[in-house]
């Protein structure tokens, strides 16, 4: 194994830097040989490392520009250097140079149309319904059939969906008249005297209820006799 260099300004001690010494990361080996104290020829520094080093300095520039004005300037080998303070012996040759700071770009923002409120049937895949009343029997209708039978119409819209498997389910007195239908129209029987009430549901395939008519209230009465 080999051993380290030691003595004054050898070693892996820490090397600190400044920005206002002359030595850019491109400034070559030399210089940070020569800050390190690494004897010549014993220099390991590879070129990956002053690439890393190099990016750094360029991520401290703004914070040298916003301090204050940056020097550049070019020694006798023809190196360039950029700092905020030049060298005693570089001050009549170091060029100042005037920049505005780091550009920003502010992206166009792009206009986008407000959604319109969906509601909560359009989620579930379905359409609701604007209307579903009943045509028939009239509210608080006297019927006197002898039949015992009531005939109740429904009007739909938009029209039932059938494909999505909606059905009607007629009511009387609260309970379901019958299998649910397709049909607008059903004859209910055995509604003998007496007062009853009849609504209609819209239901889909699993039985839950979409739209509803109001409840309205019918009188069974007998025949008349003359």
């Amino acid at each position: 194994m080999r051993a380290q260099p030691t003595g004054p300004g050898i070693g892996p001690g820490p090397v600190r830097f400044s920005a206002t010494k002359p030595w850019p990361p491109w400034s070559g080996g030399a210089a940070y040989d020569q800050a390190r104290g690494t004897p010549p020829g014993q220099t390991g520094r590879s070129n990956m490392t002053k690439y890393i080093v190099f990016l750094c300095w360029l991520g401290a520039l703004p914070g040298l520009v916003a301090a204050g004005e940056i020097y550049r300037y070019v020694d006798e080998q023809g190196r360039v250097h950029y700092t905020d303070e030049p060298p005693p012996q570089y001050e009549r040759k170091a060029e100042a140079l005037t920049l505005d700071g780091v550009q920003t770009y502010e992206g166009r923002r792009l206009q986008t149309q407000p959604r319109a409120p969906r509601r909560e049937s359009d989620d579930r895949g379905e359409v609701g319904y604007e209307r579903v009343q009943l045509m028939r029997p009239a509210s608080e209708q006297t019927i006197r059939d002898p039949s015992h039978t009531l005939t109740v119409s429904v009007q739909v819209a938009p029209p039932l969906r059938t494909k999505l498997g909606h059905r009607l389910q007629y009511f009387l007195d609260g309970q379901p008249a019958g299998a649910p239908t397709t049909s607008t129209s059903r004859t209910l029987t055995e509604v003998y005297r007496g007062t009853h009430t009849v609504q209609v549901v819209v239901v889909d395939g699993s039985g839950r209820q979409l739209a509803q008519t109001e409840r309205r209230t019918v009188f069974m009465k007998p025949p008349s006799v003359n």
